[in-house]
């Protein structure tokens, strides 16, 4: 399950950039990179009944890989605004997607990198970082790159100290200057301290383990970064203009309608198992026959809200509509559901249901 340490996280990175940025540092540029970095790759949380065993998600390369159809999601999110209203909260449409899709996958890769760096650290015993299934590259291992030794004296730490200096005597200079000459400087310093290392070894560096640091924080903390940056900067740049509906809204409508319906039976059927037939789940899950049959009323509520909001979309009630969003907004870390959360609260789609509640 994502946990709240995840989300801190990101709230702790963009807080004090909107600080610095102001009005420049779009908040919904912020909004997605910090879900990323809360539930990114454990998205798959949410989907592990369905397809039990598959693990690849929430791994780096498999959620470069997913984080294509999740793109389309918060890109679509990226079209509407939440404003505080005396009850809760109400979902403004603002009429386009303020962030392209390109710049949208960028921010899901982004805040991915940075909750892989919090698992990398704090999930405990092995610290292991997860690239794809069954490869894992464990923080003990990223330790062992700046560990090369020729057996040379540890004297030679004075070439480490001399590039210490050097770097210190330049390092103002070269923040004052655009940051192209900024991140050539750094380049500079990171080939000097590569080249250092493999030719003379880590005694240069008084044995700290400075290239796997190098690197780990290169790709942790720098590249996800200056991927925040350039999106926060690109949207400003190039704003989105309003785009024609990929789907007919009255066709989309309907095939919301098809899938509530179908899902909520499919819930339906499920409860119904719990409370009746509670041996069918137990070889899953080790859990009293109690647990079930509370579990499976649960369950049947949940899918009565479902099924009789559909019945309220076909009617074009906007107590249907209401219906749906609260079932959707139940299944949040899903994800997807939120779109369909996000869809009802267009625009044009309210009218569709206003202009029924008047003519009733």
């Amino acid at each position: 399950m994502p946990g709240i340490t995840h989300l801190l996280f990101g709230l702790m990175i963009v807080i004090p950039i909107m600080y610095m940025a102001k009005e420049k540092f779009s908040y919904k540029v912020a909004g997605i990179f910090v879900l990323n970095c809360w539930i990114g790759p454990d998205f798959q949380w949410a989907y592990r009944w369905i397809t039990p065993g598959v693990t690849w998600p929430h791994s780096l390369f498999g959620f470069m890989i997913w984080a294509i159809p999740l793109a389309l999601f918060y890109s679509y999110l990226s079209r509407f605004s939440f404003d505080r209203t005396n009850r809760f909260f109400t979902i403004v449409d603002d009429g386009k997607r303020d962030v392209s899709l390109k710049n949208t996958y960028l921010l899901c890769l982004a805040g991915g990198i940075f909750h892989h760096f919090i698992d990398l650290l704090f999930n405990g015993e092995p610290y292991e970082f997860h690239l794809w299934d069954g490869w894992d590259l464990s923080l003990t291992e990223i330790n062992t790159w700046g560990e090369l030794s020729y057996g040379l004296p540890n004297v030679l730490t004075i070439v480490g100290f001399i590039l210490l200096v050097a770097i210190s005597l330049f390092i103002i200079y070269y923040l004052r200057k655009e940051v192209k000459d900024a991140l050539l400087f750094l380049f500079v310093v990171m080939s000097l301290v590569i080249l250092i290392y493999f030719t003379l070894g880590f005694e240069a560096f008084g044995t700290e383990r400075e290239f796997g640091a190098m690197l780990c924080l290169f790709c942790f903390i720098f590249l996800p970064l200056m991927t925040l940056g350039y999106v926060a900067i690109n949207v400003n740049k190039n704003p989105t203009q309003p785009s024609p509906p990929l789907i007919n809204k009255k066709l989309a409508l309907n095939m919301i309608i098809a899938i509530t319906l179908v899902v909520n039976v499919a819930i339906l059927g499920l409860g119904l198992i719990g409370m009746f037939a509670p041996e069918i789940p137990s070889v899953l899950i080790d859990l009293p026959n109690e647990v079930f049959f509370i579990l499976g009323i649960l369950v049947i509520s949940l899918a009565a809200i479902g099924i009789v909001g559909a019945i309220g979309l076909i009617l074009r009630k906007n107590f249907g509509r209401n219906l749906v969003i609260f079932f959707c907004i139940l299944l949040w870390l899903f994800i997807y559901p939120f779109a369909i959360v996000l869809f009802l609260c267009r625009d044009d789609i309210k009218e569709m249901f206003n202009k029924t509640d008047k003519a009733g």
